[in-house]
C-alpha cells in the first residue's frame, strides 16, 4: 500500500512511483492489460492521480516493482 507520487505519461511511460514509507519511493512498472480499479470500476493507469492511495499486487523487479493488479483504496482529498 502506498501513495502515488508520480503519475504515468500517456506518451512515454506506463510507470508510476509510489511512496511506501516516509523516505522511500518505489518505481512501479504497469504492463498493458494490468487490471486497475477505482470504486470497483476498471480505469486506465493514466487515470491514477498524484496522492491516490493504492494497493498493488505483483513482484519485485530488481529495485523496482512489476504490477499484476492495482486497486485505488482512497482517492486523494486535499483535506487529508
Amino acid at each position: 500500500v502506498g501513495r502515488v507520487t508520480q503519475q504515468s505519461n500517456r506518451y512515454t511511460s506506463r510507470d508510476i512511483k509510489i511512496r511506501v514509507a516516509e523516505d522511500h519511493e518505489v518505481k512501479v512498472h504497469v504492463p498493458s492489460g494490468t487490471p486497475i480499479t477505482r470504486d470497483g470500476r476498471p480505469i486506465s493507469v493514466h487515470e491514477l492521480t498524484k496522492d491516490d492511495v493504492v494497493r498493488i499486487s505483483g513482484a519485485s523487479d530488481g529495485d523496482d516493482f512489476r504490477a499484476d493488479r492495482i486497486t485505488v483504496i482512497r482517492t486523494y482529498d486535499d483535506s487529508d
